[in-house]
């Protein structure tokens, strides 16, 4: 029997940066969605985790299989 626990985690709060760039398109993205824009970066975070297994830079991802 393995005696490794499958880790456990709690929801945190994360503070980034983002270019003038990143900001811009986050803000356009959250208001086509009518959602803030902590909800929207948060729903792409969770979105983008779960379709793509790594990311080498931007542009260039693994999907998952």
């Amino acid at each position: 029997m393995d005696e490794l626990k499958k880790q456990e985690y709690r929801a945190i709060s994360l503070i980034i940066h983002l270019t003038p760039q990143m900001n811009q398109n986050l803000s356009e993205s959250a208001a086509r969605a009518h959602r803030s824009k902590a909800k929207e970066a948060a729903v792409r975070l969770d979105d983008h985790l779960i379709n793509f297994s790594d990311i080498a830079t931007v542009g260039l991802q693994f999907k998952n299989k």
